[in-house]
């Protein structure tokens, strides 16, 4: 299962990049300017409806493809755990 939403999420965050004309490479580095970066976070922030923290918004913890879907999935699955921690109140 883990697998398959991190795959759905490359797919989609691979279209995020594409269309903020980031082309798919190992790595970002060099790719991503400090406001396509900030522009991509917004994105994910509402496709997915998480929040990134200010401390984590440093363009060199996003180097790569992994990187980025790992954030996104961390903070998919921390607002399950705080949705489930309320309805449990």
């Amino acid at each position: 299962m883990q697998a398959e939403k991190m795959d759905e999420l490359k797919r989609e965050i691979t279209l995020l990049l594409e269309e903020h004309g980031i082309e798919q490479a190992d790595s970002f580095k060099g790719k991503l300017d400090s406001i396509t970066f900030i522009e991509l976070i917004v994105a994910l922030e509402t496709r997915y409806d998480i929040m990134f923290e200010t401390e984590n918004l440093l363009l060199e913890n996003y180097g790569t493809l992994e990187d980025i879907c790992a954030s996104v999935l961390e903070r998919m699955e921390g607002r399950g755990a705080e949705t489930e921690a309320v309805q449990d109140v």
